[in-house]
């Protein structure tokens, strides 16, 4: 009988000790993932992880907000930490939907395709100008939009023709359909804009309802494209410099010159992403004269560095493509402290290629290209308040930037005469890319369901894009045209406002005060 006592009481501790021991590492998991939330969000960082100086962790999708590190205020930095990495990689993360009833904890690299079709994902209504407050699953987002928004079109089948001859929606409202196909459901929207030459102007959009991995079996037919260069120059010998060079529409123009064997300085500020941009051209047209160099247009500092740089490294200069660019953004300044979208837009580039001048007339015949916008025809040049100290309104503050531009254009073009030097000024369509990522499409009603659009069929691919760059850049055709505006490898008229002389010449002396062309980088 004492021999069965010890028997079952070694056994009640054998249990007590298993159980201890399941709930320590539970515990240990747990503590662990503790030491990965962001400070932001709550949220976890996951790799690749990047420190603060002091060594303080933020997430991916904060960082890029941030302008500081948000525990310690002091520079975000851009070391990696691989000890945490390895770390991370033996963490059981909790799905980010563990509230609303998700059970699963997974590794960090099955853990946001988890979380894309996680049964307990929450899905807001995603009709465009209502403000529902709607909340359900993914099955539940078709018999809510049917039940409670009635005044959206409904579409059935793959095969449907839509011809629309006149559109008038009143205000700002959208026009919705919903379309079903192919076992999915998809949301087409118009979105009216600004009028162009008198005639109204739609974005149209298709969603699908739905998450990520589904939306990569649909793929889209781009109706949009504009005309394509079809010069094959040889540039062997000719230097060009493309800032804004590692993405959009500046990563396609340095592709393509690259292929004609030109010699590249991808002028840049990201210089990581700079790097891994310019491997994949080199591989791709085994041009390795591509190089990458700092340039951050919201710094004079940088950019004059960036200047000494290239003269030390180079005595021509055959092209320069003034590609970047800022859209739309929320209210910010450059280092200087002009407003983000005329510091970039404008003041940046007109300090560049002033700066870079002597080698251009050196190297005649040379060109400058200035990329702009069709938002220029509802620009207004705010003399009153230039740097938007009041009352900041970032689509109005675009199109400024954009009419600045078309009046640099023009004013350095009439000061180039005789030189050699050309300078023109090119809207490369509507584009999608990083620089549209502040309009409404992105942060409105699409972000609070739809991950990704996979259907722009107004909106130009950057290789598209691309295409009036390279013509404007590159076509014997413009060899002694200058000062012109030039939108689908065509010459078009500008806004009335862009052809006002006195309006533009009082522009370069702002431009040459607030930028202190004449004052040297000291060392």
């Amino acid at each position: 009988m004492s021999q069965l006592n010890i028997n079952t009481g070694k056994r009640g501790r054998g249990v007590a000790s298993t159980s201890a021991s399941s709930v320590s590492a539970m515990s240990s998991s747990t503590d662990l993932a503790s030491l990965f939330e962001c400070p932001v969000c709550f949220d976890y960082v996951l790799p690749p992880i990047l420190q603060c100086q002091s060594g303080h962790l933020v997430c991916t999708n904060c960082r890029p907000k941030l302008s500081c590190c948000p525990t310690c205020r002091g520079p975000l930095g851009n070391i990696r930490n691989l000890a945490m990495e390895k770390v991370a990689s033996n963490v059981m993360f909790p799905c980010k939907y563990s509230t609303s009833g998700c059970t699963v904890s997974l590794v960090h690299t099955e853990k946001a395709d988890h979380e894309d079709a996680c049964e307990f994902r929450p899905y807001s209504c995603p009709c465009p100008g209502a403000s529902c407050k709607w909340q359900g699953s993914l099955e539940q987002v078709m018999p809510h939009l049917i039940m409670s928004h009635k005044s959206i079109t409904t579409l059935q089948g793959e095969d449907i023709v839509f011809l629309a001859t006149d559109i008038n929606l009143p205000g700002a409202v959208d026009w919705v359909m919903m379309q079903s196909c192919f076992g999915h459901h998809f949301m087409l929207v118009l979105e009216k804009q600004e009028k162009y030459d008198g005639h109204q102007q739609f974005f149209a959009i298709v969603q699908l309802i739905g998450s990520r991995k589904q939306a990569e079996n649909f793929a889209y037919r781009d109706y949009i494209g504009g005309p394509k260069y079809e010069g094959k120059e040889d540039l062997i010998d000719k230097v060009i410099i493309v800032t804004g060079a590692n993405s959009g529409i500046g990563r396609e123009t340095v592709l393509e010159l690259a292929k004609r064997n030109a010699r590249i300085i991808m002028a840049c500020r990201d210089m990581e992403k700079c790097e891994k941009e310019r491997r994949n051209i080199v591989l791709e047209t085994k041009n390795k004269y591509i190089y990458c160099r700092k340039c951050d247009l919201a710094s004079q500092e940088s950019i004059r560095k960036f200047v000494t740089q290239f003269k030390k490294e180079n005595d021509k200069l055959h092209v320069l493509i003034n590609n970047a660019g800022v859209m739309r953004c929320p209210k910010s300044h450059t280092k200087e402290g002009i407003e983000m979208q005329l510091g970039v837009n404008h003041m940046g580039h007109f300090l560049l290629t002033n700066l870079l001048l002597d080698v251009l007339k050196v190297s005649a015949p040379s060109r400058i290209v200035n990329l702009t916008s069709a938002a220029h025809r509802t620009g207004q040049i705010n003399m009153q308040d230039f740097n938007w100290e009041n009352d900041y309104d970032a689509g109005r503050a675009y199109s400024q930037s954009k009419l600045a531009i078309i009046l640099f254009t023009q004013e350095l073009a009439s000061r180039l005469k005789g030189t050699n030097v050309t300078v023109n000024a090119v809207h490369p369509g509507i584009v999608d890319t990083n620089i549209t990522r502040h309009m409404f499409v992105y942060n409105n009603f699409f972000t609070r369901i739809f991950l990704k659009p996979f259907v722009w069929p107004f909106i130009k691919a950057p290789w598209h894009g691309a295409q009036s760059v390279l013509y404007a850049a590159l076509d014997p055709s413009l060899t002694n045209v200058s000062g012109c505006y030039l939108d689908n490898c065509e010459s078009k008229e500008v806004s009335e406002e862009a052809k006002n002389d006195n309006l533009a010449k009082w522009l370069w002396k702002v431009s040459e005060k607030w930028t202190k062309l004449n004052v040297m980088l000291q060392h």
